[in-house]
C-alpha cells in the first residue's frame, strides 16, 4: 500500500488512527472517515481476496472501488460515537473519491493495479459454489439413546436401537452436533478456499418429534445463531458470500410465520448480519427475504422467504391479488427485483446481470398456495433469460422438478403428495411426468423452468453434500450485452393478442390473456445454452453406509455421483474435482480409458433448460436410466 498511499499520507494517517481510536474518540472528523474508507478500500482491492472478476479499465476499477468505499462506510459510520456522522455518509463518499481519483489520474499508478489480478493466458472454464444443505441440528441428541425416543433418552438392550455416536441412519432421529461439526469440518478442509459462494437452505433446528422436549422460541432462535456464527467464520473471512434462506422448522411454531417486521425477523438478521447487504435490511425486516451480489453487477442471489408461500403456513392467506398478504408483497418485491436485475443488462456500460432464486420449499403445486405457484411460475417463466436457476431444498430427496406453462396456468392435473408414504408418491409423479414429456413430439423451452431440490445432512437419508460448478469462459473479457437481445420469437397468437378478446371463455386460458406482460426467453441465454454464467454440473458427496461402521472415526465424505460426462471429467482444462477427492476410476491415470463410470451414471452436457429436459425425456422412455436416478434419488443408509 505504501506506493499508493505512503505512511506519511493522510489517508494511511486517518486509517491508521480509526483502526485504534474509533471506538472511544466522539471528536473523529467526517475527513477523516472519507479518508480511511479511501485507504480500506483501496488495501481491499489490492489483497483481491473477494475479487471476481478483475477491472480491464479504469471505469471499471473505479466503479470496483466504490463499491469498497460505500461498505467501509457503513462499516465505520456504524460504529462511530458521534451520531451526526451518520448524516454525513454523502461528504465522506466524496472524500474517499477523491482521495481515489488520485490514484486513478496517475497513470503508472493506474496501470500496477490493472495488471495486479489480470488473468493468466488459459482461462479457467468452470468455478465450484457449494448448497449448504438443510442440517437440522439436534442439541438433545445422546449417542447410546433409544431411536424411539428421537434419540435423547432410554438405553436400549439391542445395540441396533440405539443411537449411534454420528447419527443414527435410515431412523427418524436429527443430526447430531457431532456429525454438523464433521461436515462443516470437511467442508472449511475441503472446499472452503475453492468455492465461490454458497447457498444455505435453511433448516438449522430439529424437528419437533419429542414431546417430552417440545421446541421453544428461544431454542430456535440460538440454534439458528450458533449455525450462522459457524458459517460465518468458516467463509466470511475468505470473502465467500453465504446466501442463507429460513426453513420451516427454523420458526417457531413449526411452519408458522408472520409478516414482519417482528422479533422473529429481527432475531433472523441479527443471526445473519453479516450476510445480509446493509441497504437490505429494511426490507428483510419486514419479511426474511434480500438479494445480494455475488460477482458485482455480473451475478446475483435472491434469498426468498418460502414460508409466506408454503401452505402449511396458517397464518398468510396464501397470495391474494392486490393485497397486503406477506406472500402477494414478497412476489410484489421479487417482481421489482428481477425486472432491476433485466434492465441492468440490458444498459450498454454494464455487463449482462444474471440472477439465482433459492429459498427452503420449492415452488410446486403440491407445497405452494395455488395462487402462489402461479405467480411465482409466471415470473420464472417470464424473465427465463436472466434467471440461472432455481435452487430449494426441504424435501430431503434428491430430485429435479420442469414445471411447463400448462402447469403454471392450471390446465393440467396434478397428483397431490399428501400423507405417508411420500417418498413413493415423488418417484411416482416425477416418473409419470417425464414420460409424459418423453411423449412430446415438439417441445418449447421457452415455456420451462427447472427447480433443483437438493439432499440434506439429516441421518434419515443418506448425509450429501452438493458443489456446483458454473461456467466462466471470457468472464474477463467479455463485452457489455455479449449475448444478443435476440428475444423468443411471438406466435401468431401473441402477435395478434391486440385482438384476442379475453373475456371470452374460450379464450380464458391462452397465453397473452394469462400472461398480460411480456416474456423474456433467449436461446442464447445462459439458462438456455452454456455460455458465460451456466450452471455446467454438480458432484454430489455422500456418507456411505460401510462408514458408519467405523466406531473410531467419524464418517467421511465420498463421491456418490457426478452429473458430467466422462469426457468432461478427462478435459486435462477442466479442473472440477480436486483429485484425492475422486474414487480410483477416476483419476488422471485411469479415466482415460474408461467408457463408463457408476460415479458418471447420466452424462449431462450442462444444467441448462435444455439439457434437463432432455435427461427427464430419457428417463421417461429408458426404465434402466430412471432406475439408476431413483436410486440416487432415495439413496437411504
Amino acid at each position: 500500500m505504501d506506493r499508493y498511499f505512503p505512511a506519511e499520507s493522510s489517508e494511511a494517517a486517518a486509517h491508521a488512527y480509526i483502526k485504534d481510536h474509533l471506538w472511544h474518540d466522539p471528536t473523529i472528523t467526517v475527513e477523516t472517515i472519507g479518508q480511511c474508507a479511501a485507504y480500506a478500500a483501496l488495501s481491499r482491492y489490492v489483497v483481491g481476496e473477494d475479487l471476481y472478476v478483475p477491472p480491464r479499465n479504469a471505469p471499471e476499477l473505479d466503479y470496483i472501488l466504490k463499491r469498497y468505499t460505500t461498505d467501509v462506510l457503513h462499516s465505520l459510520v456504524s460504529q462511530a460515537r458521534d451520531s451526526e456522522l451518520r448524516t454525513a455518509l454523502p461528504k465522506a463518499r466524496q472524500i474517499a473519491a477523491s482521495s481515489l481519483n488520485a490514484i486513478l489520474r496517475n497513470s503508472e499508478l493506474l496501470e500496477s493495479l490493472l495488471i495486479r489480478h489480470s488473468p493468466p493466458e488459459n482461462d479457467v472454464v468452470a468455478l465450484p459454489t457449494s448448497p449448504a444443505p438443510d442440517m437440522h441440528p439436534d442439541s438433545y441428541y445422546l449417542p447410546g439413546a433409544s431411536v424411539s425416543s428421537s434419540c435423547h433418552s432410554k438405553k436400549p438392550k439391542k445395540e441396533s436401537e440405539r443411537a449411534g455416536k454420528y447419527g443414527a441412519p435410515g431412523t427418524d432421529c436429527d443430526t447430531p452436533i457431532s456429525l454438523v461439526n464433521s461436515t462443516l469440518e470437511w467442508v472449511e478442509k475441503e472446499w472452503a478456499d475453492q468455492i465461490d459462494f454458497v447457498i444455505w437452505t435453511g433448516d438449522n433446528a430439529r424437528h419437533d418429534t419429542d414431546s417430552s422436549i417440545p421446541r421453544t422460541p428461544a431454542e430456535i432462535r440460538d440454534m439458528n445463531r450458533e449455525m450462522a456464527r459457524r458459517m460465518d467464520r468458516i467463509f466470511t473471512p475468505r470473502g465467500v458470500p453465504v446466501v442463507p434462506s429460513v426453513g420451516n422448522n427454523d420458526v417457531w411454531p413449526h411452519n408458522i410465520m408472520y409478516e414482519g417486521p417482528s422479533t422473529v425477523t429481527n432475531d433472523f438478521l441479527e443471526s445473519w448480519r453479516n450476510f445480509v447487504p446493509f441497504p437490505a435490511y429494511q426490507v428483510f425486516q419486514r419479511g426474511v427475504y434480500f438479494s445480494v451480489e455475488l460477482v458485482p453487477n455480473r451475478l446475483a442471489a435472491i434469498s426468498l422467504n418460502t414460508m409466506y408461500w408454503y401452505d402449511s403456513n396458517k397464518a398468510v392467506d396464501g397470495c391474494p391479488k392486490k393485497s397486503n398478504d406477506p406472500g402477494t408483497l414478497e412476489l410484489d418485491w421479487l417482481e421489482i427485483q428481477l425486472k432491476i436485475y433485466r434492465s441492468r443488462k440490458m444498459q450498454a456500460s454494464l455487463y449482462d446481470h444474471h440472477v439465482w432464486l433459492t429459498g427452503h420449499v420449492a415452488p410446486t403445486e403440491d407445497d405452494y398456495f395455488p395462487l402462489c405457484f402461479a405467480r411465482y411460475g409466471e415470473l420464472a417463466l417470464r424473465y427465463q433469460d436472466t434467471i440461472l436457476g432455481h435452487l430449494f431444498g426441504h424435501k430431503n430427496v434428491d430430485h429435479f422438478v420442469i414445471h411447463s406453462i400448462d402447469k403454471v396456468l392450471g390446465s393440467i392435473p396434478s397428483m397431490r403428495i399428501t400423507g405417508r408414504n411420500k417418498e413413493a408418491q415423488i418417484s411416482d409423479k416425477l416418473h409419470a411426468e417425464f414420460e409424459a414429456l418423453s411423449k412430446q413430439e415438439k417441445v418449447d423451452y421457452d415455456d420451462y423452468f427447472v427447480v433443483n431440490i437438493g439432499p440434506s445432512v439429516i441421518p434419515e437419508y443418506t448425509p450429501s453434500v452438493r458443489v456446483f460448478t458454473y461456467n466462466i469462459t471470457g468472464v474477463n473479457w467479455a463485452e457489455p450485452s455479449l449475448i444478443a437481445n435476440v428475444e423468443r420469437s411471438l406466435d401468431s397468437e401473441e402477435l395478434n393478442a391486440s385482438k384476442i378478446d379475453c373475456s371470452k371463455k374460450e379464450n380464458k386460458n391462452k397465453k397473452k390473456c394469462v400472461f398480460k406482460k411480456p416474456r423474456h426467453a433467449n436461446k442464447r441465454s445462459p439458462s438456455r445454452r452454456n455460455t458465460l454464467w451456466s450452471p455446467t454440473g454438480y458432484a454430489q458427496f455422500y456418507i456411505p453406509e460401510s462408514s458408519w461402521k467405523n466406531k473410531t472415526h467419524p464418517p467421511q465424505y465420498e463421491l456418490e455421483y457426478v452429473t458430467y460426462s466422462l469426457s468432461t471429467l478427462r478435459d486435462v482444462n477442466v479442473t472440477i474435482i480436486p483429485e484425492h477427492l475422486l474414487p480410483p476410476e477416476l483419476r488422471d491415470g485411469s479415466i482415460k480409458t474408461l467408457t463408463k463410470s457408476r460415479y458418471a451414471p447420466f452424462g449431462l452436457r450442462d444444467l441448462t433448460i435444455p439439457s434437463w429436459i432432455k435427461f427427464a425425456r430419457k428417463m421417461g422412455q429408458k426404465k434402466k436410466l430412471w432406475k439408476r436416478f431413483s436410486e440416487t434419488m432415495f439413496l437411504e443408509t
